[in-house]
């Protein structure tokens, strides 16, 4: 099971955390580890992005993400895809107001 969580630089992940579950996926490399729970750091640039991107913004990268994984035999509903990217774009959001980051948890 994977999540994205808000957090200031430095903390330790715990349930005070503003998260969102994403379920499993492949995480190729954790950048960041606390107490033994791997974790990454989105880029502040790419949280900047995110947190700037409106509903059409999102849907056209939900919608090339379809697209360039349909010939690795991956087919998923637009709107699936839509909701994978919209919730860490809203974690983004809520972070960028705090000025905290957005980190994903792996285990």
């Amino acid at each position: 099971m994977t999540d994205f969580f808000v957090a200031p630089d430095g903390a330790r992940p715990g349930p005070t955390h503003e998260s969102l579950p994403v379920g499993n996926s492949d995480v190729e490399e954790a950048v960041v580890e606390w107490d033994e729970c791997p974790a990454f750091a989105l880029s502040p640039r790419l949280c900047a992005a995110l947190a700037a991107a409106g509903e059409s913004r999102l849907r056209d990268v939900a919608a090339s993400w379809v697209a360039l994984r349909a010939p690795d035999g991956e087919v998923f509903d637009p709107r699936t895809a839509h909701g994978i990217v919209g919730g860490p774009a809203a974690l983004a959001g809520s972070a960028r107001r705090r000025e905290q980051g957005v980190y994903r948890r792996v285990g």
